[in-house]
């Protein structure tokens, strides 16, 4: 006679062998035939990662981490907030994931003093914290209001960094200083303004109100 599983979860004896599951499994709904043996169910035993699957986890998150800085570093130049708040964040998750996954991580690789906290910090900082600052940064991003204000300011500062174009490292971009609503704001433009950047007076662009209130910049044009 079928017999239906219950949410405990059941097994027939004929069809498994006891010995084979020395921790408990889990038994989704059906039926089987015969007498069914009871055992119950231990999902967080059941769902833990190896070693070589934690090894892949921590590797992908670190990569996915170091894409997603550049591309928070794009918006951060582009959005007018305080440094410290994007830090914070990352800081914050770091600590959190620390205290969280800590063990698991020096279950994983073969670290130790030092090089143990090193190596987990720069995965928990890089990975995890940036993963999830830079979520934050792109919700303010495009998930911006509708309603665009153009705007123009004067460039109080003028500086350059090193940056890249098109692969090659060394290019000089300028970087023009505004006072924005009371707050110096630095915007980087392309390297082929630089040789003129002392020509420019002013920075025009629109504004939009970020998702969580951090006003953006878009379509800036050198005046």
């Amino acid at each position: 006679m079928a017999t239906p599983y219950i949410s405990y979860g059941l097994v027939c004896a004929y069809l498994e062998n006891p010995q084979d599951f020395p921790k408990p499994v889990f038994i989704w709904r059906g039926s089987c035939q015969n007498t069914p043996q009871l055992i119950y169910i231990n999902v967080t035993t059941h769902l833990r990662m190896t070693q070589k699957q934690r090894k892949i986890f921590y590797t992908t998150i670190f990569f996915l981490g170091i894409i997603l800085m550049y591309i928070q570093i794009q918006i951060y130049r582009n959005t007018i907030i305080n440094w410290l708040i994007p830090a914070s964040i990352v800081i914050a998750i770091a600590i959190v994931s620390f205290l969280i996954d800590f063990k698991y991580y020096k279950r994983t690789y073969e670290y130790s003093g030092i090089g143990l906290y090193f190596y987990s910090w720069m995965h928990y900082i890089i990975g995890f914290g940036f993963i999830f600052c830079s979520i934050f940064m792109l919700m303010n991003f495009y998930f911006a209001d509708q309603n665009v204000k153009t705007e123009s300011y004067k460039i109080v500062e003028r500086t350059s960094i090193r940056g890249t174009t098109k692969g090659r490292i060394g290019k000089e971009q300028p970087v023009f200083t505004i006072n924005y609503k009371g707050k110096n704001k630095e915007l980087v433009f392309k390297n082929h303004f630089y040789e003129k950047m002392n020509l420019y007076k002013t920075v025009e662009f629109e504004t939009r109100k970020g998702f969580f209130g951090f006003d953006i910049l878009e379509n800036k044009k050198l005046n």
